[in-house]
């Protein structure tokens, strides 16, 4: 009997810090001699090792093969594996079997008779497509052991019941038919696709677990899902499902466009751990959500949505992620976060934004004509070059923990009013603010040392300016230049004569004061 098969591979498993050596044959297929015989039983050992696995394509397209006998020991099934065998018209799977492939059975045209036992777990795509198994059977429910195969009836109140452990992938699809679903079993297994475009599919309950790629997509009339101990949420998910407004999605990931054009959508439940491309896409209608403690914002994942206000501490948003947002007016974004392009491309609402200074202002947007941000706060330890210049919309800006600035970071914003610098800060870059003609006071913190060459040059309505650091800051040279005349420069009372006597401070010794 050995004779007759092909390959054997003993599979060693490594478990852990030590080796667990569950010796076991996976079967490849027949030789020579076996393909000549239309009956094959396969045997439970093979030169001691126990046989578990049929193999992909083990027995594809072995027209003479009419019998097989297969051992209680085979757990899996792989895909392909007796594809086009359409001599066979009946076989017994093994008690144990617990797994069969795709297409493993496709097109085994005279295959009628099929028994199971009760462990079986999955069923792949198309496993039994084009078996008389199949197109013969009348019933509404088509079940192989626990698991429901899939449902051809009409009725529009559905209840799945309590033995059934798994229901394969496109079980229910595009049945019109169905309104409600009940799953009695808050362990079943269901998989890719098994609601996918049930149009008039309005509410189910008891689904758990995973929810996988495109179960519920073009569910157009989906109103009501509880989703308990739900771990994932798959690609396309709930795609287009037009009617859905409200969901509790907890504490999970989301995958590709798993909620993209649910336009209805207004409120998202919950607390997702990241967000993957076009999540929410074009959820027009969505208002809150919160992602501030997402891992990851995915490309386009937000895209055309009306969030009022977001904020995140998301180590990476994608490209678009947070762009066309029409309705949002102020958002926050962690300074540490790695960022795709154009992440708030055409948010023209925005009143007030937190960014970090590591990317140019208009790294965030397409096109900055259209943006107009009269407050912006910029939370980092260093501002590189260039940031804002010449960004005529600001009015006040707010930095925080900021040690070092670039050049000509705030250069000739002509509308900035209010400077805000909290603790932290060591340096002011050159050029940093020049031709900020509208600024009228600074005050720098007492971490302050430095002073960049033409860091305030012609701001021409600079009237105060207070420093208070215990040491003399180091000033550079025109710093001041073309500032107020009347300008007062308040330093501490203890160091004004060190002040007035450092040879870079002289030119301002009549408007050096103490406070």
């Amino acid at each position: 009997m050995q004779k007759a098969f092909e390959r054997l591979r003993i599979n060693g498993i490594f478990n852990g810090d030590y080796i667990n050596t569950y010796d076991y044959i996976e079967l490849k297929g027949l030789t020579e001699e076996g393909k000549r015989s239309n009956t094959v039983e396969i045997p439970e050992e093979i030169n001691g090792n126990v046989v578990k696995v049929i193999a992909s394509g083990a027995f594809h397209h072995r027209n003479e093969l009419a019998h097989i006998k297969l051992p209680n020991s085979i757990t899996m099934i792989g895909d392909y594996a007796f594809t086009k065998c359409t001599s066979l018209k009946k076989i017994d799977l093994p008690e144990n079997l617990e797994y069969i492939g795709e297409n493993t059975f496709l097109g085994a045209k005279n295959l009628k008779y099929i028994s199971v036992g009760k462990k079986l777990k999955h069923i792949g795509n198309s496993a039994f497509y084009g078996t008389k198994w199949l197109q013969d059977n009348l019933d509404d429910y088509i079940t192989l052991g626990n698991v429901l195969y899939k449902y051809q009836g009409k009725e529009s109140n559905i209840i799945i019941s309590e033995k059934i452990i798994s229901i394969t992938n496109w079980a229910f699809s595009n049945n019109h038919e169905i309104e409600c679903v009940t799953i009695k079993n808050d362990k079943c297994i269901v998989a890719e696709g098994t609601f996918y475009q049930c149009i008039n599919l309005k509410e189910i309950q008891g689904l758990k677990g995973s929810i996988e790629s495109f179960v519920f997509a073009y569910c157009k009339s989906l109103e009501h899902i509880v989703l308990e101990k739900v771990e994932y949420i798959g690609d396309y998910a709930f795609f287009m499902c037009e009617k859905l407004e409200h969901i509790d999605i907890g504490s999970i990931g989301l995958g590709h466009c798993a909620f993209a054009y649910c336009n209805n959508l207004q409120i998202v439940m919950g607390f997702p751990k990241s967000l993957e491309k076009g999540s929410f896409y074009n959820c027009y209608n969505l208002k809150d959500i919160n992602i501030e403690s997402s891992k990851k914002i995915g490309a386009f994942s937000l895209f055309n949505t009306s969030l009022k206000k977001i904020a995140t501490e998301s180590d990476y948003i994608g490209d678009y992620a947070l762009a066309n947002n029409k309705a949002t007016t102020n958002i926050s974004i962690n300074n540490r976060s790695k960022l795709g392009k154009a992440i708030l491309s055409n948010d023209k609402s925005i009143k007030e934004l937190t960014i970090s200074g590591r990317y140019v202002l208009a790294y965030y947007f397409d096109d900055m004509n259209l943006i107009d941000i009269p407050k912006i706060h910029i939370h980092d330890e260093f501002i590189i070059e260039n940031i804002m210049r010449q960004y005529l919309p600001l009015k006040t800006l707010v930095l925080s923990n900021i040690k070092k600035f670039g050049r000509w970071t705030f250069y000739e914003c002509k509308n900035l009013e209010e400077v805000i610098i909290t603790q932290g800060i060591q340096e002011i870059g050159d050029w940093a603010f020049t031709l900020c003609d509208t600024i009228h006071r600074i005050e720098l913190p007492h971490t302050i040392k430095k002073i960049g060459m033409n860091a305030f040059r012609y701001c021409e309505n600079l009237e105060v300016i207070k420093l208070n650091s215990d040491e003399v800051v180091n000033l550079m040279v025109n710093a001041f230049y073309a500032t107020s005349p009347n300008k007062t420069i308040l330093v501490p009372k203890m160091i004004l004569d060190e002040y007035k006597n450092h040879p870079n401070w002289s030119e301002y010794i009549d408007n050096l004061e103490g406070f």
